[in-house]
């Protein structure tokens, strides 16, 4: 049986399509994450709000990374950790979750 090596242009056409797909993504997510952060504006201890922002960030920090945003992954990383061990002041996140979601929608335009 012979194995057949893909060529390297398939493999780069491939990974510009997942950075395609994944940037298709962005603006549902910057929407629900700003929807997350106005209820904790309104209530810092908003157990839900952060759940939804700590969970958009776990998964950014998987992808983003792993596709080549790297100062996305790592800025959700970031967030994520500090949600996960519910230590996290919304006050003190808040500066983090903004640079994120600055991050994210340079990569609409």
């Amino acid at each position: 049986m012979q194995c057949q090596v893909t060529p390297r242009a398939s493999v780069e056409n491939a990974l510009v399509e997942l950075r395609n797909r994944f940037r298709g993504t962005l603006e549902e997510r910057i929407i629900t994450m700003e929807r997350a952060t106005i209820a904790l504006d309104s209530d810092p201890e908003c157990a839900e709000a952060a759940e939804i922002v700590r969970r958009e960030c776990h998964k950014l920090s998987g992808i983003a990374s792993s596709l080549g945003f790297d100062q996305i992954g790592a800025q959700a990383t970031e967030i994520d950790m500090a949600f996960a061990g519910n230590t996290a002041i919304w006050t003190q996140v808040r500066p983090m979750v903004n640079d994120l979601l600055d991050k994210l929608e340079c990569e609409l335009d």
